[in-house]
């Protein structure tokens, strides 16, 4: 079997029945506003529904038909459901998906093999019309089909998935946007920065820490293995970051973290132990999720455009769906910008120090007055 013929269409392509991408062309308009125009006629203008129904009466299209043999169930999955940085990509992902007239399945892996290989059997025995992975892997189950090419259409969003190249992406310029935050802390004044990184697996994380050392050897420093700090990704091992920087001899000045979820978790273990974000070490991360405004302080980070890469995700998707044969088709690989936000957690080396010192002449002073009070207290 060929490659372009294990990625064919099951259903309508191997039928003589019409399509809807039949309809969308006898009636001028897109397949995903055909969708909508049939399955939420509600959302559509009455003139876009009547074009609509006249076009599938004319080629004599089935909606009940085509939903036999295609069905109407997307899978959107997710490394961990609870997660603050995925909200933003699945309320843009199902809102599209739910408007054009499918049902939307969120699964997630964390912490079970049985869910890994649950999800990679339903991406392949027919249970959904295409899926958004989110999880920077293709799901497994140890068959021989797992080296097949995936039957359905497949969208990957803020994780690319090496060695798959056949699949469109929607991502982030993750190494640029590293980079631009440390130059970013380097022009503050600070020349010892430390990273937090994310998982030795997760391309992400891989390109954060490379703009991280560009940026770094582009100031003329010394890429330094010491202060990069192993971390996951998740408030735990910001937290166990913490735990390096305390006890370091020679603590950095300055911590730029592959996230905010591990940014927090070490501003939040560094100030239970007395020290004072951003006047001992400023701190930025990574992503903008919701709490980093709240945050005490509010957090510096680079923004990812979270909603707009869900949005185009769903809508590769859903095109990819309508369409009948799209194997000779190249994958679109698309990487947006970020947005550097700076907020209070971050600050010039020249003011910490001036802050410190102030503080280092405030406890001085306290200390100089005390014996006087106990004195006068006698």
């Amino acid at each position: 079997m060929t490659p372009s013929e294990t990625r064919r269409r099951p259903g309508p392509a191997k039928t003589n029945l019409p399509t809807i991408n039949d309809v969308a062309e006898a009636a001028g308009v897109s397949a995903a506003t055909v969708s909508r125009a049939l399955r939420n006629p509600e959302v559509v203008s009455s003139a876009t529904r009547s074009r609509v129904a006249a076009a599938a009466r004319e080629v004599g299209y089935s909606p009940a038909a085509s939903t036999k043999l295609k069905g109407n169930k997307v899978l959107a999955l997710i490394p961990r459901l609870g997660s603050p940085f995925f909200t933003p990509f699945l309320d843009a992902v199902t809102d599209l998906i739910s408007e054009s007239g499918y049902c939307i399945t969120v699964g997630d892996l964390r912490g079970s093999r049985r869910k890994e290989e649950h999800y990679a059997r339903a991406l392949r025995d027919g249970s959904f019309v295409g899926a958004v992975l989110f999880t920077g892997a293709i799901p497994r189950d140890g068959s021989a089909q797992e080296s097949a090419a995936l039957p359905i259409p497949v969208v990957l969003a803020c994780n690319d998935i090496p060695g798959m190249t056949d699949l469109p992406v929607f991502d982030v310029a993750d190494r640029k946007a590293a980079k631009s935050m440390v130059s970013y802390l380097v022009g503050l004044g600070h020349r010892r920065i430390a990273h937090i990184r994310g998982p030795a697996d997760n391309i992400e994380a891989n390109e954060r820490l490379q703009g991280y050392r560009e940026a770094i050897e582009a100031a003329g420093l010394a890429f330094d293995e010491d202060l990069v700090w192993e971390g996951d990704f998740y408030l735990a091992s910001g937290i166990a970051a913490a735990g390096r920087y305390l006890a370091s001899a020679d603590r950095p000045t300055a911590v730029f973290s592959g996230n905010d979820q591990m940014a927090m978790g070490f501003i939040t273990e560094i100030k239970a132990a007395g020290f004072s974000v951003p006047g001992d070490v400023s701190v930025a991360g990574f992503d903008d999720i919701e709490y980093s405004v709240i945050f005490d302080p509010p957090l510096t980070t680079m923004r990812q455009p979270r909603e707009d890469i869900g949005r185009l995700a769903a809508i590769e998707l859903l095109r990819r769906i309508g369409s009948e044969n799209d194997a000779g088709e190249a994958p679109r690989r698309v990487r947006l910008e970020c947005e550097l936000v700076v907020r209070a957690s971050t600050q010039a080396l020249r003011l910490a120090v001036e802050q410190r010192g102030r503080g280092d002449e405030k406890r001085s002073a306290r200390r100089a007055r005390q014996p006087q009070k106990d004195k006068a207290s006698i």
